[in-house]
């Protein structure tokens, strides 16, 4: 049988956002221009046939999607491009310019999709989950609004380019959840980050999946399997693990290989070390960690909170710094007995940006 420490819960009352959509296979068509500086290395693409104020025309880039096999195109004399038969949902579009291949992420709906977007050297994979209605294990406050909470700001408010999947409650079952990081795998490449959020139950080297038993261990993800999912993508990794215990998950114990503590690669944030739960407050409306994690992106006086360079960028780092000094003030220098210290395991790309505004 498995240790379970459980989310404490200022108040065990929650209420539950609903629904959660999906994009369907219904073949529509996306068009732009591709527009690059005329000195610089900056490229967008455009909906107008106009070029911005110091743009061009891109005349025979090849613009291709990483997203649909066999969907492919030259941009013509004034940069247009033009695909048929794409099918709804999220796409990467990548342009082949002189001097490099940049690309962007366009979600494609019905009827002709006029794409306007800069274009990017690098995409963010983002796998946000959270889970507060369990198949077996009791129900739990707080992690499906946490996750809805870092959709909406992580993911939707960032400036820089990017594919989000999110699982929520019945939807984040082990096998759903490894699906989309594979899916991840299968259209990154090395230039690329990924950040998984984690919002549920958790303990001692384990998450918690929606379809998790509490006995078994083949029914949890254990940090050795979460490592053996991760251990494909060809970019950097952020996990970001909001419960009890969750620093375990990075800590080298009990599963070989460890690689998620020893693999330089890989930069984890956790809410809670071995021994503490994570803790739900019903005033804030969502987790402790993931309430300051969110307000360490929020803008004032021009600048997110937890930008220390004041460069519009946000590291790993610098919102770890920021949880970790805000749940110290919460927690009244951690003389609270309810305390939870935060922790991270610093890999080589924890300077990367993960949120751009």
């Amino acid at each position: 049988m498995r240790k379970r420490v459980f989310l404490a819960a200022l108040l065990a009352v929650m209420v539950l956002a609903v629904g959660c959509t999906n994009g369907g296979y219904v073949p529509t068509s996306l068009a732009g221009y591709v527009y690059v500086q005329t000195s610089g290395s900056s490229a967008v693409i455009s909906p107008s046939p106009t070029p911005p104020a110091g743009y061009r025309p891109l005349d025979g880039a090849y613009v291709w999607l990483t997203t649909q096999s066999s969907i492919g195109a030259t941009t013509r004399y004034d940069g247009q491009f033009f695909f048929p038969g794409v099918n709804q949902g999220a796409h990467i579009i990548n342009v082949s310019l002189p001097w490099e291949t940049m690309k962007t992420a366009w979600t494609v709906r019905t009827g002709t999709n006029w794409v306007h977007s800069e274009l990017f050297p690098s995409l963010g994979f983002y796998v946000i989950i959270g889970i507060s209605n369990y198949k077996y294990l009791e129900d739990t406050p707080g992690p499906r609004q946490d996750a809805q909470l870092v959709q909406q700001t992580l993911f939707r408010d960032n400036q820089l380019a990017g594919i989000g999947f999110t699982l929520l409650d019945s939807q984040a079952t082990k096998s759903n959840i490894r699906n989309r990081i594979e899916r991840a795998i299968d259209f990154a490449d090395s230039n690329d980050f990924l950040v998984v959020y984690f919002s549920g139950y958790s303990g001692q080297d384990y998450l918690s999946p929606y379809d998790d038993d509490g006995e078994a261990w083949a029914t949890a993800i254990t940090d050795w399997e979460l490592e053996q999912w991760l251990g494909d993508f060809p970019g950097d990794v952020t996990v970001i693990i909001d419960g009890s215990e969750s620093s375990t998950m990075a800590d080298g114990n009990p599963f070989e290989p460890f690689a998620l503590e020893e693999d330089s690669k890989y930069t984890v944030i956790a809410a809670a070390q071995e021994g503490e739960s994570a803790v739900y407050d019903p005033d804030l409306g969502n987790s402790v960690f993931t309430y300051f994690l969110v307000e360490g992106l929020k803008i004032q006086g021009g600048y997110a909170l937890a930008d220390d360079y004041g460069d519009r960028d946000v590291s790993a780092n610098e919102i770890y710094d920021y949880v970790f000094d805000a749940m110290r003030k919460y927690y009244e220098n951690w003389t609270d007995p309810k305390s939870h210290k935060p922790d991270i395991k610093k890999g080589d790309f924890a300077d990367a940006v993960i949120f751009r505004y």
